[in-house]
């Protein structure tokens, strides 16, 4: 548990467009970033990286939506992410705390809270893609709670 949030209760929901691998996507998604920034962007980036780790540890979904909301890679590489805009949107109405571009994409990641609203939010991104005319594999996957290690004296 990061402060009163505890990681275990959140679920990923992991979308895969079954398209064509765009040759070079690493190479083209690294390319496709802004190698600058006017100040008041990296000001936003820095105010929402600040509220995703503030919602992290803090057990503040609402800071966790917001920190989840790039404003500099995500723009850039959206447009060769299939159904973007209406998975996040779909996600959304399903309950997502937010979705994010998984890597150099074209996979999406979902955050939901685990259990019935992550299975929603799982229904609702693959209705998104059938609208779009776009097979895809969703996963869920939830955060294991971890380990407790106990120290002993010996003797």
């Amino acid at each position: 548990m990061l402060g009163g949030l505890k990681l275990e209760v959140l679920s990923f929901i992991v979308s895969t467009p079954l398209v064509k691998p765009v040759e070079g996507k690493t190479g083209l998604m690294r390319k496709v970033i802004p190698r600058t920034l006017d100040l008041s962007v990296h000001v936003e980036s820095s105010a929402r990286l600040s509220a995703l780790l503030y919602g992290l540890a803090l057990g503040d979904v609402e800071a966790l939506a917001r920190g989840l909301e790039d404003v500099v890679v995500e723009p850039a590489r959206s447009k060769y992410v299939p159904c973007y805009d209406i998975v996040r949107s779909y996600a959304r109405r399903g309950g997502a705390i937010g979705s994010v571009i998984s890597g150099a994409g074209p996979s999406m990641v979902s955050i939901a809270m685990a259990g019935d609203k992550a299975m929603e939010v799982a229904s609702w991104v693959k209705r998104a893609y059938r609208d779009c005319g776009v097979e895809v594999l969703v996963r869920t996957a939830n955060i294991a709670p971890g380990v407790s290690v106990e120290v002993r004296e010996n003797g």
